[in-house]
């Protein structure tokens, strides 16, 4: 298990960790359902991601790839927001997503418990379960690309300086 980083993260980077495009990342910004740890103040300056960001974008690409609606979506992202365990227990958790002939429910699995989101429990059909591991796991593998590109890159500057 990869250790939390304390780095931030630019929109490009976040597009090659998140594998959102970035067209689908300025877009959900703009809408609100995305909301960098720090905006971008005016031309020039830069929008800045943290890893509970890019968690946060993942398990939204995930929910939409699910066809989970965007009224759903966006209660998760403020519960996951809002979490103030730490990431260790919400990487063991999960993403349930039911669905009845009214309305989507999603709620996320710690242990064996499921937290309704969106309305209390009722009866419904499961549709879909997913491992908020699997979501840490993509971000962890995409930091970790990133974090050598940028190795890379400042040994390039190093070389190029001497």
């Amino acid at each position: 298990m990869m250790e939390q980083p304390m780095s931030v993260f630019t929109s490009s980077e976040v597009v090659r960790i998140t594998h959102y495009t970035y067209r689908q990342l300025d877009y959900r910004i703009r809408t609100g359902l995305i909301k960098p740890s720090k905006d971008a103040n005016g031309y020039g300056s830069r929008r800045e991601f943290v890893y509970r960001d890019l968690v946060a974008v993942r398990a939204i690409a995930t929910l939409q790839a699910a066809g989970v609606s965007l009224q759903a979506i966006r209660k998760v992202q403020s519960v996951l927001r809002a979490f103030k365990g730490d990431d260790t227990e919400l990487r063991e958790g999960r993403l349930v997503i039911e669905m009845d002939r009214k309305r989507p429910d999603v709620g996320v699995a710690l242990g064996d418990d499921v937290l309704s989101l969106l309305r209390s429990p009722g009866q419904s059909v499961l549709r879909a379960v997913f491992e908020m591991r699997a979501v840490y796991a993509v971000v962890d593998e995409g930091i970790e690309k990133v974090v050598a590109a940028r190795a890379r890159a400042a040994a390039r500057k190093e070389r190029a300086a001497a």
